[in-house]
């Protein structure tokens, strides 16, 4: 009997952000489209728990601090279960969401596990059995997967990761967070805050976000205020887990707490796909190398996300929106990596947006503190500082904030980037007022 391959115009491969807005991006343009997800499209695993852990900080710390709310009785205090449930309620209400907007677009949406047959076919498997599709163009958008060394594996008991943290049922009063990177700073400022001891583990050198080493320093020093104690060196060699408390062993000395929080590395989640069989090339560590539309070395087969590297939702959602225009054969530039912001945490946050650096010294900047707008003074939020960098012709490169809702202070910088203005020319222009979105004018006109 002859297998029935069903053919499409674009195949997406992934259900979280980059593989939604790939395929709704080439929907309007395509014929037929189809996401192929493992899970629930839109599943937002990897960015939901933080989020939701952080606003719940901020939102607690508003109050006790506020000086217009605050009261004489103490708000309710952090209760797991209710966090936890509430993330099961957003992450419900978010799918859905996704679902009827794909729905409306006439995406079909198939659940099961992606693996390649042909350069042009795919095989989705599922509790159903199997089924065959092809398309004119495939976009990989598969994500990516925790990295967790043999005796590191989170148990939802003792040791935790990011996607396991919401089965933490009481918070312990000590603990050791292995791992940096924005996640890493995330969940060091989340425990801290809680009033957690704090152990944090890092290699030589760390900690470090990637956001740069004036970002880095700032959060470390208010971690360190909070009793965080930072222990960078060699990698860890085992985790012994016992009845009512952990040990971390690192370079020959034991380090105990009650629980720890992993955050070794991720990989991209390829496996499964059966690359070779599609003629995919993969590099040296495993990822892919398309060109600047995303395309791989198969050139109906594109990337976006994780595959090609590890990095915040909006890059690779940027990507993934490039590779589905250029999927169905629309005009588009390529991703402009200089012109997004990228943030991480909540208050503080972290966000930058283009070059603020460089070692030739063709890059000057000039900073403020948030504190130049009375907004901070208004709201009470008076730590931070935002920093504007532009090349030796005067145009806008690159910006740096820190502080409370820092990225939405970036965004006229990314528009000055992409436009190619000057820093004179965001000098003669005004921010709304009082607005946190005023301070790179006012940080521009410092300098001229």
């Amino acid at each position: 009997m002859k297998k029935e391959i069903l053919k499409n115009d674009i195949i997406v491969i992934g259900g979280g952000p980059a593989g939604v807005e790939a395929a709704i991006t080439a929907a309007p343009y395509a014929s037929s489209v189809v996401i192929i997800s493992e899970g629930p499209v839109g599943d937002w695993g990897k960015l939901l728990s933080s989020r939701v852990w952080l606003t719940a900080l901020d939102q607690m710390e508003l109050m006790e601090q506020s000086p217009l709310l605050r009261t004489a009785s103490k708000p309710g205090a952090f209760d797991l279960d209710l966090i936890a449930a509430h993330t099961d309620q957003v992450a419900s209400s978010w799918r859905n969401y996704v679902t009827k907007e794909l729905n409306q677009k006439g995406i079909q949406i198939a659940i099961g596990r992606a693996s390649f047959t042909s350069s042009n076919q795919v095989q989705i498997t599922s509790h159903t059995g199997r089924q065959e599709l092809s398309a004119n163009a495939i976009i990989i958008a598969s994500g990516s997967v925790s990295n967790f060394p043999p005796g590191f594996e989170p148990d939802g008991k003792r040791v935790f990761s990011p996607s396991t943290i919401d089965q933490m049922k009481t918070l312990p009063k000590s603990i050791i967070v292995v791992g940096d990177g924005p996640i890493g700073f995330e969940f060091v400022d989340i425990f801290s805050r809680l009033g957690v001891h704090v152990t944090w583990i890092v290699l030589a050198g760390g900690p470090r976000s990637g956001f740069g080493k004036e970002a880095d320093e700032f959060l470390i020093s208010l971690f360190r205020e909070r009793g965080v104690r930072v222990k960078a060196g060699p990698p860890i060699e085992c985790i012994e887990r016992g009845n009512d408390a952990i040990s971390v062993i690192q370079n020959g000395s034991k380090i105990e707490a009650e629980m720890a929080f992993v955050n070794i590395g991720h990989s991209p989640n390829l496996g499964p796909l059966n690359l070779q069989t599609a003629g995919i090339e993969v590099n040296s560590r495993g990822l892919l190398e398309p060109d600047e539309f995303g395309r791989t070395n198969i050139s109906n087969i594109y990337v976006a996300g994780d595959a090609i590297r590890f990095g915040p939702g909006t890059i690779a959602i940027g990507q993934a929106r490039v590779a589905g225009l250029h999927a169905v054969k629309r005009k588009t530039s390529p991703f402009d990596h200089e012109s997004t912001v990228i943030s991480f945490g909540l208050n503080p946050q972290i966000a930058k947006v283009g070059t603020i650096q460089r070692d030739d010294g063709s890059v000057q900047s000039v900073s403020v503190p948030f504190r130049a707008t009375i907004l901070s003074h208004i709201t009470n939020e008076l730590e931070g500082f935002i920093r504007v960098a532009w090349d030796n012709e005067g145009r806008v490169v690159g910006g740096l904030a820190v502080g409370r809702n820092a990225a939405d202070s970036l965004a006229p910088i990314a528009m000055a980037i992409k436009t190619g203005a000057s820093i004179n020319d965001l000098a003669e222009m005004q921010g709304p007022h009082p607005n946190i979105s005023e301070l790179p004018y006012i940080t521009a006109r410092k300098e001229t």
